[in-house]
């Protein structure tokens, strides 16, 4: 190999604009603490001969002694009955990535006929500052969480000392790290699709802030406690890490959700740590198959509705178990014979937490108990985060709030938000099979795209009931394949879930409530919105006309 002359320091030479901070904090301590002569980059991508992809949030090469991968983690991570948490959702074990761009790095190497140095991993968690930072056996003396990523320069050459293997048998190839610097220069800048900017931008905002901080620490004082905030303030995840915390310290805890699909994907997220997570609806059924009900199951809203005033009905079947928490999410749908139904697991030590959001109430005839609202303690979540700012800004504007062009402008010039309109209704399924087919062909997964439907699921004509849009399959959110597909439902049915890419249609069909269907709908989106209709009925919502005329140097 034919040796050539690196110039020393980091790659890039400027902190790039769209980073997540997490990295952009990592950046600024690695390129003070970096020695003479050794060389660091972010964000190496490389591609195997066997067509194996890897990616290092950093790599820092001592010329004289090897290379070490750096894996960023940002956000509170935990560890729980031996599964990791990042955010409250569950994380692959935090070195797994890294080895794996460790094995693609050193088959690479052996691709070119080199004889690789040696190559160690090690893992920075800049936003965790706890003394009892969670750990494992293959991460001691590898990792450096937030307090200690300040003084990187004073524990680096340590640290690399520790993660470095030892006694590696043969040489390496001389002149590897301008090797190193090669494979970088292929793939910077970064490959900027629409898919990899909007998990950026994810990683960037879905973050816990203040305000979420401080429920997360006062909530467990109160018996009673209600929890306000709009769609993407973080309801959600606090309620879960709120639950797992209560139950893995001993505690009962039941999770009520209104929807299926929700439930089916917080289970998930709880599982093994004693969390019970329950749609209130099922186990209102289930209560009363244990109390003799034979009468067979129907979809329809007739059906649950007989079942909830059934099971709400007072002293009919006798006491059930009492629990000690219970959290509700998604409060504001829940009516008078759910809260019934509710208070029969509770008794005088228990408490009851809600979580809501009233702008997304959607029944006029549902509200919290008045005891309930004058005994509760009150927190306010003020801030969203989902949603980038141009697709908050349009979700705020079908509320009634003010309306921020400029943000919306913003999101249709970078493709944030797209509005496709077609000339007639038989037209609107197919134009939304073509929408599909280009995120994929931006980079989105079939697991980070949703359609959703502003009607409800018993409309005949709901997009819902198609398996199969163009050449994509499509289910259901509570189909038992929907964590690794393309899920297509109905508003209501997807409410408080999300995907990165979410498709909005069956406009035309709205018979009532279209600014709260919007809304509801809008805000599943954590990257980018399409919304696909029919011309006529795209010129009848003010915003989307006003949109969708203007060119795009005039939507602001």
């Amino acid at each position: 190999m034919k040796a050539k002359i690196i110039e020393p320091g980091i790659y890039p030479k400027r902190l790039p604009a769209d980073i997540p901070a997490s990295e952009a904090a990592v950046y600024g301590m690695l390129a003070e603490a970096l020695p003479d002569g050794w060389s660091a980059w972010h964000s190496l991508k490389i591609r195997t001969q066997k067509g194996d992809y890897a990616e290092a949030d950093f790599v820092v090469a001592d010329p004289e002694k090897g290379v070490v991968l750096f894996e960023v983690k940002g956000g509170l991570i935990e560890k729980r009955d031996g599964q990791w948490f990042q955010n409250g959702k569950p994380l692959r074990p935090p070195l797994q990535q890294v080895h794996h761009f460790r094995r693609c790095l050193l088959d690479v190497f052996e691709g070119h006929r080199l004889s690789a140095p040696p190559v160690g991993v090690a893992i920075i968690f800049p936003d965790m500052y706890a003394s009892d930072i969670p750990t494992q056996g293959d991460l001691l003396g590898v990792v450096i969480q937030g307090r200690e990523l300040q003084y990187l320069k004073e524990i680096f050459l340590e640290l690399i000392r520790t993660a470095l293997p030892k006694n590696v048998p043969y040489p390496a190839s001389s002149g590897w790290p301008q090797f190193v610097h090669d494979l970088w220069c292929e793939c910077w800048p970064l490959e900027m699709n629409l898919s990899r900017k909007v998990r950026q931008d994810m990683k960037t905002r879905l973050r816990l802030d203040e305000s979420q901080v401080t429920v997360l620490g006062s909530l467990p004082a109160n018996r009673r406690a209600l929890v306000k905030g709009a769609a993407g303030t973080g309801k959600t995840l606090i309620a879960l890490n709120l639950a797992i915390d209560q139950a893995v310290s001993g505690k009962s805890v039941l999770f009520l959700t209104f929807t299926e699909a929700l439930a089916s994907e917080l289970a998930k997220q709880a599982e093994g740590t004693g969390v019970h997570v329950r749609p209130v609806g099922r186990m209102a059924l289930a209560y009363l198959r244990k109390r003799g009900l034979k009468k067979e199951e129907e979809y329809s809203p007739e059906f649950w509705t007989m079942v909830m005033k059934k099971a709400a009905a007072p002293k009919r079947f006798g006491k059930p178990e009492k629990w000690d928490l219970i959290i509700v999410d998604e409060g504001q749908d829940m009516g008078e014979e759910e809260w019934r139904f509710s208070a029969k697991y509770l008794d005088s030590q228990s408490r009851l937490w809600v979580f809501l959001d009233p702008d997304q109430a959607f029944w006029d005839d549902k509200a919290l108990p008045a005891e309930f609202r004058e005994e509760a303690a009150v927190f306010i979540l003020p801030r969203p985060y989902r949603c980038p700012p141009g697709i908050q800004a349009l979700a705020d504007a079908y509320l009634g709030k003010p309306f921020d062009p400029e943000a919306v402008a913003a999101s249709f010039n970078d493709r944030t938000i797209s509005i496709i309109p077609v000339p007639r209704s038989e037209h609107v399924h197919p134009a939304v099979a073509h929408e599909i087919s280009r995120l994929v062909a931006e980079g989105f997964s079939p697991d980070e795209v949703a359609v959703i439907s502003l009607r409800g699921i018993q409309f005949e004509n709901n997009i819902a009931h198609c398996q199969m849009l163009g050449e994509h399959e499509v289910v259901k959110a509570t189909d038992p394949r929907a964590a690794e597909s393309i899920v297509c439902d109905s508003f209501l049915r997807f409410k408080g879930l999300e995907r990165p890419a979410v498709i909005v249609t069956d406009l035309e069909y709205v018979p009532d409530k279209y600014g709260v269907r919007m809304n509801i709908a809008v805000t599943r989106s954590l990257g980018v919105l399409r919304i696909v209709g029919e011309q006529e009925q795209l010129n009848a919502d003010d915003l989307l006309s006003r949109l969708v005329m203007a060119g795009p140097g005039d939507r602001a």
